[in-house]
């Protein structure tokens, strides 16, 4: 696929061949050199209606800071690794980690408690609210408080500092992934003795461009969001996530026409990367409920850290959580297929999300030789940003067509397929039902047997380094380019010797085996 024959504006299309490479290189990096978000981009190109506007939006797309679901996984593990020389030279061990969120949904800390919890492998009663803080006793206690960015500094020093400061400044640590220099310097002169966690200020627009060129970014600003038309708090940042762009960034990089709003009333605009702002009534309700659900869920094997206060509740062991999603089936029992797998294993956790936004999913059903398929790889990135706040690890999506994909290695486009991930999030396992009834009457099982049966094959891929076999081993890790073939494994319902001795986790095999043996319980 050539990149550029997606783009309509005329600016992109007559870039010399070094700018086109540079595109292409950073969308590559990215993770995002896909059929949509390169839409994406040529949208976000033609809000600029100047020759010279548009030559600044290039300069501000070099100087992005994105960080795709590896990037950010890799500076968490960063970040742990810095913490980890810190226990070294106070004598604490990673037992003494006390990871604080804030109450309610403040802000995204709260969301990414549970990104540490898993990268960090720390334990549920290594987890906190604010407000828990006061019924614990703690022995030489650590404490880590997570944002991924701080633009001001504010809500941190207003909500959260005040019940923490009587705890002493010498073991708090406050981590980001970004800090603007503002936030910096009003948490060195607020907390002089707590550690921060990069010292080093995040690129922004100020210290990128000249002085004439950020006047005409406030002017841009000024007319797509003239609250704060340099982002929230001033900051200036050029910083995006995977999974949303902070509102300290440019407004001019996130407003989409919805999330600008003043007084009603919004600008047009087609965002690059969008802020998602919260639903702070129903979203914050929903959203404790949540996180209130996940600390009582976190993985626990043992004790590490005894506090002598108010004792947590018992734990249930599972490692990872894993949504189910019925695009388009029409299945009314998914929750008690999640409910069943859950009986029947323990290393997953499954749920079935309820009041999901389909349509961009949905509408990625195409014609390829006649055929519809379901290109995953047209499926607009709204449809991923929404399970964010769900914090799950992997979801597994059903729909009734054959599935399309773009080939990493050439760009080709690959259908008829039976399962696969999104290029754009991994964690996104989409499985066709296409021909599947006929395939289990044939094995004499149930469709949603099937439907788990190929789903597992697809947590092989993503947790372990088990590929398909072109061979038919009556295996659910055969590739099946005959369709039928798939029979042979949904009778046997065993993996293959080989694919048996390279899964190594022990506890993953038998999990993965039970769910081959599950059979729905009917009514």
């Amino acid at each position: 696929m050539n990149l550029f024959d997606c783009f309509n504006d005329p600016f992109l299309i007559g870039l010399d061949p070094r700018d086109k490479a540079i595109i292409v290189q950073k969308l590559q990096q990215w993770g995002l050199h896909t059929q949509p978000f390169a839409m994406n981009l040529d949208n976000w190109f033609c809000n600029f209606d100047d020759i010279e506007d548009k030559r600044l939006a290039l300069r501000i797309f070099y100087s992005l800071k994105f960080y795709s679901s590896e990037a950010f996984v890799s500076r968490l593990n960063q970040l742990y690794r810095a913490i980890e020389r810190h226990l070294t030279n106070t004598g604490n061990t990673p037992s003494d980690i006390v990871l604080v969120t804030p109450d309610g949904a403040a802000d995204s800390a709260d969301r990414h408690a549970y990104d540490l919890v898993k990268n960090w492998e720390l334990l549920q009663n290594q987890v906190y609210h604010v407000s828990e803080l006061n019924s614990q006793t703690f022995h030489d206690p650590v404490f880590i408080l997570f944002n991924d960015t701080h633009g001001t500094g504010n809500q941190f020093l207003r909500e959260v500092w005040p019940k923490l400061q009587h705890y002493g400044e010498h073991k708090i640590y406050v981590l980001a992934i970004a800090i603007s220099q503002d936030a910096l310097d009003r948490f060195r002169k607020e907390m002089p003795r707590v550690h921060v966690i990069p010292q080093i200020p995040v690129v922004n627009a100020r210290s990128s461009f000249t002085g004439q060129e950020c006047e005409r970014l406030r002017q841009l600003g000024e007319r797509v969001y003239p609250k704060h038309p340099m982002g929230y708090g001033d900051a200036a940042l050029l910083t995006a996530y995977y999974y949303q762009c902070p509102n300290n960034t440019l407004p001019i990089i996130w407003a989409d026409g919805e999330n600008n709003k003043v007084n009603g009333k919004a600008y047009t605009w087609s965002p690059l990367f969008r802020y998602l702002p919260k639903k702070i009534n129903e979203a914050k309700t929903n959203h404790n409920k949540l996180l209130s659900h996940e600390k009582e869920q976190l993985v626990a094997v043992e004790t590490r850290i005894k506090p002598t206060g108010k004792k947590k509740p018992a734990v249930l062991t599972y490692r990872y959580r894993v949504g189910l999603l019925d695009l388009d089936l029409g299945l009314t029992n998914v929750s008690q297929v999640a409910q069943e797998l859950n009986k029947c294993q323990k290393y997953f956790h499954f749920t079935a999300p309820q009041n999901t936004e389909l349509d961009a999913a949905r509408n990625a059903v195409i014609s390829i030789e006649s055929q519809r398929n379901f290109s995953v790889y047209e499926i607009n990135r709204a449809f991923f940003w929404q399970f964010d706040e769900l914090a799950v690890d992997v979801v597994g999506c059903f729909t009734r067509y054959p599935l399309a994909f773009v080939d990493k290695h050439d760009e080709s486009i690959r259908y008829n397929y039976i399962s696969g991930p999104s290029n754009i999030d991994s964690r996104f396992m989409f499985v066709s039902a296409y021909q599947l009834q006929n395939f289990v009457n044939a094995a004499e099982c149930s469709l949603e047997e099937g439907l788990v049966h190929i789903l597992v094959s697809q947590l092989v891929v993503y947790f372990t380094d088990v590929g398909f076999h072109s061979k038919v081993k009556e295996c659910p890790m055969d590739f099946c380019q005959i369709r039928k073939d798939i029979v042979l494994s949904l009778i046997k319902r065993q993996f293959c010797t080989n694919c048996t001795d390279r899964i190594a986790d022990g506890f993953l095999l038998k999990a993965l085996n039970d769910m081959l043996y599950w059979r729905i319980k009917r009514a």
